[in-house]
């Protein structure tokens, strides 16, 4: 009876955590559902959010410019690096794109484009350069706590050279770094021989995370943070989550939180403190970035170094309130909710150069109205140069362009929509008093959609009603009556209305009867009633017994060798001549075989 019981509980053991002095802590209550993305219109409208692919390869080409000894590069420089930088077209495309960073102009040999930062730009990148000398040890301890958070206290270089720009260091960082020759970061030799960086940790210091931070300051503990510790929630406007989730998630709150800096050895991988932990490395990697994003995949990389899960991408869809998935440019980007919805209430500390950032992204925008105003332009000169004066003199052609800058100044003090009359004429010739093609387009009367055919019968009703209900009161009651039986009586009602009406009546009928049939007397006659079913084919024994039309293809075969035959002097030929002529002919076979097969011919 003994050795029966052991092995049942062999068989039961796999089942269940090996250490089972802790199974109580760590039960997984967790339901698994389809948790349903909601969009988030506050986040999808951060503009260092959604240009963020943008605004990388834009600060490394400005980067390459700026270490230039002559601070100017031809085209041929770059163009070859838009898979590396990740820019969907050509370079030289991009950077004409941004007028208000970079500066095109005629280069000394060939005539090939250069390009040079302007003003605005260079006198940026000298104030981005000057932050990150003033800040250079708190933006390294950014890295420093990342590689304390791996499971090793190392990670691969490249690794570390992909995670550079969210931590806001430099791209040749690696290759020229003070903190590496002082001893600040070791270069090691990892297990599967690639290089890697090193930070070590004194005996006496604790690395506190950004939670445990925020929860000493929240109650007021000086001393050592608490053992329990919620992470703070900020649901999106409409998301509601099922009441299992949520039963779950306040038992979630309630679980021992563990810092990402501590070993994580001890706990099992399937239990709800291994996700809580899951969640907080998560929650401390995007605090460490400089606008607390990154993309998704970027993030695949440390799976293994920071002790994650197979499928950990799942914790930014299992805790909406925590996490945001901003789905733009093609790609999933992970955005931290405390970052931008606590404002005072968090201990999330901004990163220095986030502010310079986005003066970038400002930048940008400032090109996008260049470019519209360039537009603007483009579309005055070719009015004021021959379509409607060809004789122009060259003081209405400067005149104009002074008009033209006007507008420049209008629009980038976005009054460009302004109903000031005085305003409009000049806005109306630049081409910005014209259809938004980023608005919808509304709903037309008759139409079931926007653009899509009319309704014959609700317009042509709609219309005609409301034409003679202002034109001839009189006629309001016997021409509705004649509208009950349209389908039979519309040509005799339409030309009796049109007898009746004035001339300005008869303009706007012809105006509205060119979306129904011109020939209005017939076209009671011209409905189709037809029903699309399918239609059972039948065997026909007469035509299937038809000799010309059972033996079509072969006949036409038969008689192409015959001309051939016939067109020689000799009135023969050899085999060899026809033999590949089998594809031509349409012949299932040899071309020989079909001629013995016709012996009479």
């Amino acid at each position: 009876m003994a050795l029966l019981a052991m092995r049942r509980l062999r068989r039961w053991a796999p089942c269940y955590p090996r250490n089972f002095a802790f199974s109580h802590t760590q039960k997984s209550n967790y339901v698994d559902v389809t948790m349903k993305w909601k969009k988030d219109p506050f986040f999808d409208n951060v503009d260092i959010l959604i240009r963020a692919k943008e605004l990388k390869a834009l600060i490394s080409l400005k980067n390459i410019i700026a270490n230039e000894p002559t601070g100017c590069i031809p085209v041929s420089t770059v163009s070859k690096l838009d898979r590396i930088l990740e820019i969907s077209g050509r370079v030289a495309s991009f950077l004409r794109k941004y007028p208000a960073v970079f500066e095109e102009f005629t280069g000394p040999q060939y005539n090939h484009p250069w390009f040079k930062l302007t003003q605005d730009a260079a006198d940026l990148d000298r104030k981005e350069r000057e932050l990150y000398a003033a800040h250079r040890l708190e933006i390294v301890d950014r890295l420093r706590r990342l590689i304390l958070m791996s499971r090793e206290k190392r990670l691969p270089l490249r690794i570390v050279q992909g995670m550079l720009w969210y931590l806001g260091l430099p791209e040749d960082y690696l290759k020229s770094s003070k903190e590496i020759q002082n001893g600040y970061f070791q270069i090691v030799r990892m297990q599967d021989g690639e290089q890697g960086l090193s930070a070590s940790i004194g005996p006496n210091e604790e690395v506190i995370s950004v939670l445990q931070r925020n929860a000493m300051k929240l109650n007021g503990n000086i001393g050592s943070p608490p053992s329990v510790i919620k992470f703070p929630l900020f649901p999106s406007k409409g998301l509601r989550l099922k009441q299992k989730i949520e039963m779950w998630l306040e038992e979630f709150q309630k679980l021992q939180y563990v810092s990402p800096y501590e070993d994580f050895s001890t706990l099992d991988p399937n239990s709800d403190i291994s996700e809580k932990r899951v969640v907080g490395v998560l929650h401390e990697l995007l605090c460490l970035f400089f606008d607390n994003s990154a993309v998704r995949r970027k993030l695949l990389c440390l799976k293994k170094h920071l002790g994650l899960p197979q499928k950990f991408h799942k914790a930014f869809e299992r805790h909406p309130h925590v996490f945001y998935l901003l789905l733009k440019n093609k790609s999933c980007f992970v955005v931290l909710k405390e970052a931008y919805c606590a404002n005072s209430a968090t201990v999330i500390e901004r990163h220095p150069l986030f502010n310079v950032r986005n003066e970038y992204v400002r930048l940008m925008h400032k090109s996008e109205n260049i470019m519209r105003s360039r537009r603007g332009l483009k579309v005055c000169d070719e009015t004021s140069h021959g379509k409607h004066d060809e004789s122009l003199s060259l003081s209405n052609t400067k005149l104009c362009c002074a008009e033209s800058e006007k507008i420049s100044d209008l629009f980038e003090r976005g009054i460009q929509n302004s109903k000031d009359p005085d305003l409009r004429p000049y806005l109306k010739a630049a081409g910005y008093l014209t259809h938004d093609p980023c608005v919808v387009e509304g709903k037309k009367p008759g139409r079931a959609k926007a653009r899509m055919s009319f309704q014959w019968v609700k317009c042509l009703k709609a219309y005609s009603a409301k034409l003679v209900a202002r034109d001839n009161p009189k006629l309001v009651p016997s021409f509705c009556v004649s509208f009950t039986h349209l389908n039979k009586k519309v040509s005799l009602s339409l030309l009796s209305f049109c007898e009746t009406s004035d001339t300005a009546c008869m303009r706007r009928l012809r105006r509205w009867s060119s979306c129904y049939p011109r020939n209005l007397a017939f076209s009671h006659k011209q409905k189709s009633n037809y029903v699309d079913v399918i239609m059972k084919w039948k065997k026909d024994p007469f035509f299937d017994t038809v000799n010309i039309l059972i033996r079509a293809k072969e006949l036409k075969t038969l008689i192409s060798l015959k001309n051939i035959i016939a067109n020689k002097p000799t009135g023969y030929i050899p085999v060899s001549i026809v033999s590949k002529l089998d594809r031509i002919f349409e012949i299932s076979g040899q071309v020989a075989s079909f001629l013995r097969k016709h012996p009479a011919v």
